[in-house]
Formats: structure tokens, sequence, C-alpha cells
């Protein structure tokens, strides 16, 4: 429940000894140096529902708490409109759990699994992050690999497939090892009725598959294509109230990360499409990785490349040797 204070709007004001102009001409800003730290609102209790930072009027940065409201339901007025061009629907109830509650799927994603060979936690300091640009040139080259009978993948769909692939070859894992895929998919259209365009809660759900590592990195992309695809037709109605009730359950238990790769599309959030009054944005998606489990999360968002193509930028980091066989994996797919 959100309890309304009546406090009203805090404006802080705050100074940075960088400017965007010094990051350069590049496809994923570090824009997470001109984040203001707010003093007392960390957390998700404390944390007002939604923190907006402009810089230079040049830049504008948007924390959001997700658990009230995803990107999909953050687009409001953005130039002194007096309602949003889609009207809010709160109703709550379309996605509580049942009574009593009845878990009628297997969920690995939330599977509370430690992985035995690592004796501690891999930090940020041994990790490097990278952000790739796949326009219609790296896209049309790695469908080469695409077989007659999936030429109906999407984008999404074979784009995490190749990533799954390379990475999993780069981290050189135990060839029997079992590795995970969690997607994120949007199950607003699973349902019969559909939720409300309106609808400002979340509703995106995360299956997992999985394959041993010696499968993902012998076998073609096909193996992968199929895997991706079949995790993301399995979302079905009841995979969300199956899902639902497992979160009263199991008490909201956390994603797995062991042995995970976690991938999420925001092409389509519609953040670089928002304009308030500068004109469309040249970068809009998430400053960073996640830095709470390095190397597990990674973000498919829009950009241009220099030449103007639109395409996608993603971004995630790797153990630095693995980086540099992940590149070197990538590349030959790419030429």
């Amino acid at each position: 429940m959100v309890e309304c204070t009546g406090e009203g709007v805090v404006f802080v004001e705050a100074e940075a000894d960088v400017t965007l102009e010094q990051f350069g001409k590049t496809l994923h800003p570090p824009v997470e140096k001109l984040f203001c730290d707010d003093p007392g609102s960390g957390g998700i209790v404390s944390s007002p529902l939604l923190k907006i930072q402009e810089v230079d009027k040049y830049s504008m940065m948007f924390i959001m708490i997700c658990t009230i409201f995803k990107g999909t339901g953050g687009n409001g007025p953005a130039r002194g409109a007096v309602t949003p061009s889609v009207l809010p629907v709160w109703e709550r109830e379309l996605l509580s759990a049942r009574d009593p509650p009845c878990v009628t799927f297997p969920h690995p994603e939330y599977d509370d699994v430690v992985d035995t060979k690592l004796n501690r936690k891999i930090t940020m300091d041994e990790m490097t992050e990278k952000s790739f640009f796949f326009g219609p040139t790296e896209m049309s080259a790695i469908r080469r690999f695409v077989p007659e009978n999936l030429k109906t993948c999407t984008t999404f769909e074979v784009l995490t497939s190749c990533l799954w692939r390379c990475r999993t070859i780069a981290l050189q894992a135990d060839p029997e090892q079992d590795m995970h895929l969690i997607i994120v998919v949007n199950a607003r259209n699973k349902f019969n009725p559909p939720i409300p365009i309106g609808y400002y809660g979340n509703c995106i759900f995360y299956p997992c598959v999985s394959s041993k590592a010696t499968d993902l990195c012998d076998k073609p992309l096909e193996h992968a294509l199929e895997l991706v695809m079949k995790a993301k037709s399995s979302v079905t109605e009841e995979y969300v109230k199956s899902t639902t009730d497992l979160m009263v359950v199991k008490g909201r238990p956390g994603f797995r990360t062991a042995s995970t790769f976690n991938v999420s599309n925001l092409t389509r959030v519609g953040l670089n499409k928002a304009n308030f009054g500068w004109g469309e944005a040249m970068y809009a998606g998430l400053p960073n990785e996640n830095p709470v489990v390095p190397g597990v999360f990674c973000e498919f968002m829009p950009s241009t490349n220099d030449k103007g193509e639109s395409g996608i930028v993603v971004m995630f980091s790797l153990p630095i040797l693995a980086m540099e066989k992940f590149i070197k994996e990538l590349d030959i797919m790419l030429k």
C-alpha cells in the first residue's frame, strides 16, 4: 500500500565536477557519475516513488520504485500536459494471488541455489563493463545462423540466443554444468480479457530455461534459440497465476543467480521517445549494470549509432578475461 503524507516535492540543488561533453560521443555515456545522492532516501520504503534530476538542461534522470510502476507506467505528462495520454489504472487485484494459492508450474527462476564452485563473491573490481551496438548490419549477420524453420524468431530472441551462447563460451564453464537463462516477458496480453492498457503496476514475468554448457557451446545457434523461444511462449495466464501464488507461498523469493544470465528488453518501453521540450533523447536507458550481482543481468536499450542507424545497445559485464573471449566469439558470428 502507498501512504500519501502530503509532504509535497523536495527540491535539491547540487553541482558536479564533470559535464556530459567530457564523456565524449559514446553509445552508453556513464551518466551515473552525474547522479545526485539524496541523503535519507535509500532503500525502498524510505524512498520517494519518483525522483527526477535535471543536468544542465541536457539530461533527465529518473529513479522509479518498480514495485509501484514500471517504465511503461512512467511515461506521463512531459511538457505541461494537464492529463497523461493514457489514463492510469490501479486495479492491483487483477494480479492478486488466488485463495488458496496454487503453484501449478515449476519455477526454477526462483530456486534458491548457491554456486558451490565460487567460494567468494565476485566484485565489480574484478569485472569489466561494456556496451555493444546491434544495428541492421549486425542483426543480419547473426540471422545467417538461424535455420529456415525458425526464421519467424524476433530480434530479441535471436540476439538473446547469440549472447547467451557467446557468454557461455567466454566463461569456460564445466561442460556438464547447467547454464540458466531468465528472460523478462510482458504478460499484459496473456490474459482474457487483457490487462487494461493504463495498468500502472508490474506485469512482467521471468521464465527460465537451462542447457548443459557443452550443448550451448558445441551445438549451433539453433539450440539456444529454441530454448529462448520456448521460455517466451511458456508465459500463459495460468503461468502468471502460478507465479503470483508462488510469491505468497515462498514469501517473495529473489531471482536465482548461480550460473544464470538474466536478459530484459527495454527497447519498447518508450524512454527514448519521451520529449521534455528539447527533442527526443540521444540516449535513454539504465545508467549502469546491476552492481549487486555483477555479470548476471543484461539490458537491451534503444540507441542510434554515429551513422544514424537505429539499433539496440546491450550493456552487461563479465570478468576481464572472459570479456576478451566474449568479444572474440561475438566477432566470429558478426563476420
